[in-house]
Order: C-alpha cells, then structure tokens, then sequence
C-alpha cells in the first residue's frame, strides 16, 4: 500500500487505482483511477467528485473520524482503467444492488463526461439502495389506511425527514415502523400512539381516557412504557393501570409504603431497562469474570469486552457498582431465572475479549482502552509519518497539517516517531513494522 503523498511526491506523471473505505463499518465504498492528486480531490469541494461519497466523508467526519484513500496499484492509464472495471465487477455497486461500492458507472470509461442516462443513474443513485424512485405501500394497522408511493413522498405525507423513512429499507436497522405505519407484507405490531385507552390510578383512583400519545403528555408517562401496559407486557407505569384490571390488581407493598415505582426490584425489570441493558445484565456472569480479573472501572471494561459505553452507561456502572458490593451473578437465583428466560428468547450478544494487564507487549491500536477514533488514526500513522518527516513537530501541529481532529493518539504516535532508542537510527516507521502492516491490512481486508 502507498501512501498519496509519496506518488505525488516520487512519481507525479504515474495513473493508481485508489480505494476508499467507510472508517466506520470498514466497508470498501469508492474506487477510482487517479493522476496526481485526484484521489484527494473526494476530500475538497470538487464539483467531478462522487456527491455520495463526500456526503458521507463530510458525515464521518463530523462523527470524527477521518478519510485518507488508499493506492492500490500503479501503472499506465490502460493497464489502471482495465483494473478498475475488474475491481468495481469483483466488489459490486451499491446503486444496482450488488455490492457495497458508491460507483455509478462500471469504470474504465473515466466518467469524465458521462452520457445521459449515466448522468440520470448518478442523479438516482442514492435513492436506489432505499428505495426512493421505487413505489411501496404503507399501512397503518390500527385504521388500515394505506398509502401508495415512494419512500421520499411517504416522508412529506408524515411531515418527517427522509431518514427516518429510509431506515425501514435498512437491513442493519431495527426500525420496522414509523409513527404506527410499516411496510406492507412485514411482520410488525407498530406501537399505535392514537390507540384510545383508559387507566386508572392505583393509589388514588382517578381515571383518564384518551390515546397513548395525549395521555403520555398529561400524565407525565412514557409513551412507550403506556403501550407496553395496554398491551399487558407492563403491569402499570407510575402507578398507572388498565381501568379493566384494577379490580384484580394486587397494589405491590413497596408502592404502598411509599417507595420508588421500581424499588427492591432487579435492575433488568427495571421499567427503563432497553434491550441493551438487558442483554447486557442477561451475561452479568461473564462481565464479572473478567472484572474479577481486571478490576476496571466502566468506561475500560465495556471496552475490554468490545462494547461501547454509550451503548447503555447506566448499566455498566450499576453492574460495577453490584461488582463492588460483592454481588455475584452465579450465586442469584432471579438473575438465573432471568438468564433462562432471556437465553429463549433472545441471542446473547458476543463478547470480544481485547487487552490484558499481562506482562506481554500490548500495541496501542489493540489496547483495550483504545476509541475507534483512535484507531481510525492509527490506521493513517503511514500518511502521518511522512508529513512528521518535512516537519518534525508535535502532536497538535501535525494534525493540523494533515487536516486532522486532533486526539491523543497523535501525540502518542509521534513520541513512536521520535523513540530512537527502541526503533532504531529512523524511530518508528510504521511501513517497516510488522504489527502495524497486519493490522492496517486487517482494517481494509473487512
């Protein structure tokens, strides 16, 4: 792999193939035939750049990670333009359905001016993968109002963004219905927010009457908590039940006594446990082994078993808090109980175990603390490494030059750089670095 400022620099006259790759998921998006620095041009307000890809350049970035193409092979303009139709073939566009890649055309030909119903493919392109210029039929269960059109329409017909629409054509997403409609053919129970209901208070027996969204907005609850009343998977919710159940209802004793609404009760029944939260206390046990062995604090055991804390913070710290206090998961017979009911119903997520406090060597780019922004960094300590070369500066002055966010990884990649005495007369190059190449050939291999 070549880094563009080395072609440029050594070989300015070459035609490359360049790859793009979404920092993010890892998938390969865009790949193109370039001369000079046109494979930076994605990266600019060019107006012959792919839109699609520099929206979401400008997306990642804004998430905070950053894009640098890769040079795959060089070569005289035939020989790369031949290679290019074989690579965009092999890998699939994603506007036809066949692959992943951000292309319009098959390649070969430039694409410098494109015939007409090229120029209407790529007009239509972003579309295509959710269905914009396809007509769907939508329904709503709970009137059985359908409506016919496409996927932007059906966005204006709901005075909602066109986002929240396309995440029903995703396969990644969980959404399968918005505002109460779904796609016709799908098996979906959509929450109805205009289901008329009518609950009663437990303690004081006032009543309410109207829909699931009125009354979450004048009593305060939830709507989705409300639905899950109607619907029988909650009892009630702050003390608000069914009107039809209240004389079989038994008021739990800690309500009586004036406790909290969810006191004494396990945290995975806690009435604002997600699905996250819960799939993460349905493998408390395995959490507490490697807490037991590490002894971490939230933040770096969610990541030395591959999640993220933002995926449910409230939950890793209440485990590490039980952790603490000496709960142990095996020894509890609801958390088991609990486990063998969530384990029939659901998958348990996979764990990735990643760093250890071992006395082996740990890589930075593997240590168990390290963010995917870091390691999006990492993976450009090549590209870094040559402007560091002309400059020789500091962590906050290189990524400025390079036109990076700046983190901490920087500043720890150019102490690499400037660590003599470990890596020799040259310091730290990542290119003659065995650990780095396998890993950066990892990143762009998934």
């Amino acid at each position: 792999m070549r880094s563009i400022s080395n072609v440029v620099r050594k070989r300015p006259n070459a035609f490359y193939l360049y790859l793009y790759v979404d920092p993010q998921s890892g998938d390969r998006i865009y790949v193109g035939k370039g001369h000079g620095k046109r494979a930076l041009s994605h990266l600019q307000n060019s107006t012959d750049s792919n839109s699609r890809l520099k929206r979401l350049i400008s997306k990642r970035k804004k998430q905070g990670y950053t894009s640098i193409p890769t040079i795959l092979v060089l070569g005289t303009e035939s020989y790369i333009l031949e290679l290019e139709v074989k690579y965009i073939r092999a890998i699939g566009r994603a506007d036809i359905g066949t692959g992943t890649l951000f292309n319009n055309t098959d390649g070969g030909d430039g694409v410098a001016n494109p015939p007409d119903e090229v120029r209407e493919a790529q007009a239509n392109a972003m579309y295509r993968r959710f269905g914009g210029k396809i007509e769907h039929d939508f329904v709503k269960p709970s009137s059985g109002e359908i409506f016919h059109g496409t996927a932007v329409a059906f966005a204006k017909h709901l005075k909602i963004k066109q986002g929240a629409i396309r995440k029903l054509f995703q396969e990644s997403s969980d959404v399968m219905s918005v505002k109460g409609w779904k796609l016709v053919g799908t098996d979906v129970d959509p929450i109805d927010y205009g289901k008329s209901i009518h609950i009663t208070h437990m303690l004081n027996g006032d009543t309410q009457s109207g829909s699931i969204a009125e009354l979450s907005k004048a009593i305060g609850v939830n709507y989705a908590h409300l639905h899950r009343v109607a619907s029988g998977d909650l009892p009630h919710a702050k003390k608000w039940i069914l009107t039809e159940t209240k004389h079989s209802y038994q008021v739990p004793k800690h309500i009586l006594e004036g406790k909290h609404h969810y006191a004494n009760l396990p945290p995975w029944e806690n009435l604002n446990a997600t699905d996250t939260s819960r799939s993460l206390w349905a493998i408390a046990d395995k959490i507490k082994h490697r807490w037991d062995e590490l002894s971490l604090g939230r933040t770096q055991l969610a990541r030395s078993l591959g999640f993220e804390l933002n995926d449910s913070p409230g939950a890793w710290t209440n485990l590490v808090i039980r952790f603490k206090n000496g709960w142990n998961p095996n020894e509890d017979d609801e958390w088991a109980k609990f486990r063998e009911t969530y384990e029939t119903k659901y998958r348990l997520p996979k764990i990735k175990y990643i760093g250890t406090y071992d006395n082996r060597k740990i890589l930075p780019w593997n240590h168990h603390a390290t963010t995917r922004f870091s390691n999006q960094i990492w993976r450009k300590a090549q590209d870094l490494r040559d402007v560091w070369e002309t400059e020789q500066c500091g962590g906050k002055k290189l990524a400025r030059l390079a036109g990076m966010r700046y983190g901490k990884a920087i500043t720890t990649m150019v102490d690499r750089f400037r660590n003599y005495d470990e890596f020799g007369q040259e310091g730290w190059v990542p290119n003659k670095d065995p650990d780095w190449l396998k890993f950066f050939s990892q990143g762009n291999q998934r």
